[in-house]
C-alpha cells in the first residue's frame, strides 16, 4: 500500500503543478507539496478526484466560500484544508 500511496503522491504533486490556470496551479501545488503527506488515503483519493474537475471548477471550489455547489461532504473537507493552508502562508 505504500508504494502504492507513493506513487499515487508523486502524480498527484506533478499533475497540480502543471493545471491550466496558473492561480490554480500555485495554490494546489503548495498544499500538495507541503500537505499531502498529512492526508489519510481517502483524503488523498478525494483529491485526486478534485483534480478531475475542469481547471474553471476547481478555482470554483477553491475561491468559493459558498461549499452548497458541492454534494460530496468529503470532497467540502478537503476543500476547506486546501483554503485553511493557504490562508496560513
Amino acid at each position: 500500500m505504500t508504494i502504492k500511496r507513493n506513487k499515487l503522491i508523486k502524480e498527484l504533486i506533478y499533475k497540480c503543478k502543471y493545471l491550466g490556470i496558473k492561480e490554480c496551479s500555485l495554490v494546489l501545488h503548495n498544499f500538495s507539496i507541503n500537505e499531502i503527506q498529512n492526508l489519510t488515503n481517502e483524503e488523498i483519493k478525494t483529491f485526486h478526484q478534485l483534480l478531475d474537475f475542469d481547471d474553471i471548477t476547481l478555482w470554483d471550489f477553491i475561491i468559493s466560500s459558498d461549499k452548497k455547489i458541492l454534494k460530496d461532504n468529503k470532497m467540502k473537507k478537503l476543500i476547506k484544508k486546501i483554503q485553511n493552508f493557504n490562508k496560513s502562508i
